[in-house]
């Protein structure tokens, strides 16, 4: 349960301030936050609000690796991996939405990450033009290649879908991977709101030859569906390339084997089968 500080914070943050301030989370992290943004997602344990999966992250990421962040939203996963892999290490980070992009930046430059490539772009299973559907600006990290119609997180009992779209570019993973000299991936992080599997599709060649040490990747049940996507896609996809797809103990280690969706929305990680 979330403590009464935690409480107060979010009803400080949601309903009287009424400008963007910078948040520094537990690990010494800092990110511009705007008011009416579901601030208790950040509030909650000091900013960690996905603790399993960030001590997942802290076991894989060793200093000098290079990892992925694929739907990178404002960058706090982009944020962790800069600070894990260290000034040796790169991160190569991708978000097609401009506005997301241009906070990802802000806070990259908060947080002197030089070693962070941010791209706007979409991963996706071929090259080319894509329409990105849009949500409130409140809810960026909602935007999506399908249009999901999800329940109003500020009206309870109200759905709300997409509001605009905007035209962005898609490249694959692996002609990324070939143009930026980049032959090892120790973590490939997805989350793009239903089109991991298109994601997993343009990165076949790296995968194939196990040049991804771990992929944490979520499957968000609504999301998946509108883009025609069954949720235990992504899992035989990584089965076929010889990747066991598990799920996330609260330690963040890898757990029991998982071959489907077991949740409407879930993180898992894939790690070659052999390993």
């Amino acid at each position: 349960m979330r403590s009464l500080r935690s409480r107060i914070e979010t009803l400080l943050l949601e309903r009287v301030l009424r400008r963007p301030f910078v948040y520094e989370d537990s690990r010494g992290l800092r990110y511009v936050l705007y008011p009416g943004e579901n601030a208790a997602a950040y509030l909650d344990n000091r900013g960690n609000y996905e603790i399993a999966e960030t001590r997942l992250c802290e076991r894989l990421l060793q200093p000098g690796d290079a990892a992925v962040d694929v739907g990178a939203n404002i960058g706090l996963y982009t944020l962790l991996f800069s600070s894990l892999v260290g000034v040796e290490g790169r991160v190569h980070s991708f978000e097609p939405a401009p506005e997301n992009l241009r906070r990802l930046r802000v806070n990259l430059l908060l947080n002197g990450a030089e070693n962070v490539e941010a791209h706007q772009a979409a991963l996706f299973s071929r090259p080319g033009v894509l329409t990105l559907n849009l949500f409130d600006s409140r809810l960026g990290a909602w935007h999506s290649l399908g249009r999901p119609e999800l329940p109003n997180p500020f009206t309870p009992g109200e759905m709300i879908a997409p509001t605009g779209t905007v035209e962005v570019e898609a490249i694959t993973l692996d002609d990324y991977a070939a143009s930026a000299g980049l032959e090892r991936i120790a973590l490939l992080k997805i989350d793009v709101e239903g089109a991991e599997p298109d994601v997993l599709a343009g990165a076949t060649g790296l995968l194939e030859r196990k040049a991804v040490g771990a992929i944490l990747f979520e499957v968000s049940l609504p999301q998946a569906e509108s883009l025609g996507h069954d949720p235990s896609e992504p899992f035989a996809q990584l089965t076929q390339l010889g990747y066991e797809s598990r799920t996330i103990e609260p330690d963040g280690r890898p757990g029991r084997r998982a071959e489907r969706a077991e949740a409407r929305y879930a993180n898992y990680v894939a790690v070659p089968a052999d390993a």
